[in-house]
């Protein structure tokens, strides 16, 4: 009604309000970002290199517990020839009659067809497979489609990955979710991309991934050391909550995001703080470790230490109290309930994941073979993922906060940044031994 309604006011193409079209051939066709938020840095000249994340192409090698893909390799190599084609589910790219590289070694597979019951696969990886969400993968290049070799390996203790949509318009929710585990092609949210941005370009933590003299421009600037991490902390700050995406709703129509840098030391030191305990929280207490404890409000009530896995869970508004199988929590907030990553869900989505029978595309009867029992584990992986999404909540207020500050001082134009090289873009060079040249 309300387009029909300014297209009868309209008097003449003069009347309308029009935006300027972009340029490139490959471009897409949305507006371009104008204004003052049209000159701040793009976050893709900041971290030059943006890899596509993994893609399976098969549901089964992703499981909620390393035990379960134990279950389902045993399952398939212990299968006759025939059976072994239907459960391995076969795509283009993927035979098993057919041998493929190695993901970690400089070697090829033997075929799928081939193996025996006491061959294992390559290995048994925590995975980030969506936002917010821990599982485990079987890390083998015969039956990932698309294993992204230099994102394993350039993966390490001190490697984090930022997740975004670096190709077309944000949803709802913060612009930037990190994850500590090499990550799924639709972690940020369904429908990814070339949208995986990595900290490092090596697994020694030597080669940062930022373009060359960044940090000796904003060292110069500040009159202080900047650190990779310290970059990479401020952008985590200002971009990761839901008041930058809302404040620059219109902007973002034209992807990647901007980044607001500021020129003012004491701001920039205080977003690289808020930085740090974010990303601590969304990677599980694993990177910046001394940012962040990992605790919040939500409790689990008690319980057997084992019970039937679930198949259904619930959640009650008025008492705050999530149901899962026979179990439940209590305190966990409305707002944690409804906490969005461009449509995603992250409770929500973990539950449904972590559900016997659950639904969904599944490619394998193999994708049948789930947990039996609802562990200790289990249920503190979701107590972890609730506590996280009540921090995030609580300092999602202040970096609102903090955002508006930078947006109210002097900021940094990308003009006055280096730009980066064609190689800077290129992801790292990989040797026949699988390491980084």
């Amino acid at each position: 009604e309300e387009k029909l309604k300014t297209l009868n006011k309209i008097e003449g193409l003069d009347s309308l309000q029009w935006y300027r079209a972009p340029d490139g051939w490959q471009d897409p066709f949305v507006p371009m970002a104008s204004g003052e938020y049209a000159s701040w840095p793009l976050i893709t000249d900041i971290f030059p290199w943006q890899h596509s994340g993994v893609q399976v192409k098969r549901t089964w090698p992703i499981g909620p517990t390393r035990e379960v893909l134990e279950q389902r390799w045993e399952k398939l190599v212990s299968s006759s020839p025939k059976e072994r084609a239907l459960l391995f589910k076969e795509s283009g790219d993927r035979k098993i009659n057919k041998s493929y590289p190695a993901i970690f070694e400089n070697k090829r597979l033997k075929p799928i067809s081939q193996l025996n019951i006491e061959d294992q696969p390559e290995k048994y990886e925590r995975y980030g497979y969506r936002s917010l969400i821990r599982t485990w993968i079987i890390a083998d290049g015969r039956v990932i489609s698309r294993p992204r070799v230099e994102l394993w390996a350039t993966q390490s203790d001190e490697q984090i990955y930022l997740t975004s949509h670096l190709t077309k318009p944000l949803g709802r929710g913060p612009a930037l979710i990190a994850s500590a585990n090499v990550p799924d092609m639709d972690y940020f949210a369904v429908g990814g991309g070339k949208d995986i941005i990595p900290l490092w370009k090596d697994p020694h933590n030597r080669i940062a991934n930022l373009t060359r003299g960044l940090i000796e421009k904003l060292s110069e600037l500040y009159g202080v050391r900047v650190s990779p991490e310290d970059v990479f902390a401020y952008v985590y700050s200002v971009l990761a909550h839901p008041a930058y995406t809302e404040q620059f709703w219109e902007e973002l129509r034209s992807p990647p995001p901007r980044v607001p840098l500021t020129k003012r030391l004491d701001l920039f030191q205080k977003a690289v703080k808020l930085g740090r305990r974010l990303l601590c929280f969304h990677t599980y207490g694993e990177r910046f470790r001394d940012s962040c404890v990992l605790s919040g409000r939500a409790s689990r009530v008690e319980l057997p230490r084992v019970y039937p896995y679930p198949d259904s869970f619930s959640y009650e508004r008025k008492t705050c109290r999530l149901r899962v199988g026979i179990g439940y929590l209590q305190g966990v907030r409305p707002e944690v309930w409804d906490y969005e990553v461009s449509g995603l869900y992250p409770l929500r989505k973990w539950l449904s994941y972590h559900k016997k029978n659950r639904r969904g595309r599944k490619s394998s009867l193999l994708d049948d073979i789930e947990p039996e029992e609802w562990t200790p584990e289990l249920g503190l992986e979701l107590t972890h993922l609730i506590w996280i999404l009540e921090n995030t909540i609580e300092l999602n207020k202040q970096q609102d906060q903090l955002l508006k500050e930078i947006l109210q001082g002097p900021l940094i134009k990308a003009e006055e940044l280096p730009r980066p090289s064609g190689d800077e873009r290129r992801p790292p060079s990989i040797n026949r031994e699988r390491r980084i040249l």
